[in-house]
């Protein structure tokens, strides 16, 4: 009897080389190199943010309560805006003016209350101005763009 054929890829003469012919493809087993390693406590993420999201709260507040109606209105413009600063900043002039007595948080403030509520918080890294990558994993030590 014939033995079975072996997974592909598995084969002595077939396998995938410990170390990429191809630049693209270097790059990529970093990223998953860097995966494999990945921890929280790695992460760039605060201490603080770390233990949110080790022990996330259990109870959020009421949304639909009266009182949380300045709340809930920041809380859908800062998602509408799509987190855009520049966006954010104008929408929240432009509410408070036309309201009197109307007092939105700032966009650094909606951060740390999404934060707080979710757990997340971003991290914030370079990018290439054309969004073609951000300077991380394997791109961390560039200074400019490997794409464009």
């Amino acid at each position: 009897p014939e033995p079975d054929d072996p997974e592909y890829g598995r084969h002595e003469q077939t396998g995938a080389p410990p170390v990429a012919r191809l630049e693209e493809l270097r790059e990529q087993q970093a990223f998953i190199e860097a995966l494999k390693t990945a921890t929280l406590d790695k992460s760039g993420m605060s201490k603080e943010a770390v233990a949110r999201l080790r022990n996330p709260r259990r109870h959020l507040p009421d949304l639909s309560a009266p009182e949380n109606r300045t709340l809930r209105y920041s809380l859908r413009m800062w998602l509408a805006n799509g987190h855009s600063e520049k966006s954010y900043h104008e929408n929240r002039f432009a509410a408070m003016e036309n309201t009197d007595g109307l007092d939105l948080p700032t966009l650094d403030a909606m951060e740390d209350l999404v934060a707080e509520l979710t757990g997340v918080e971003p991290i914030k890294t370079d990018m290439c101005v054309n969004s073609c990558c951000a300077y991380t994993g394997p791109y961390a030590p560039l200074d400019r763009c490997p794409f464009c």
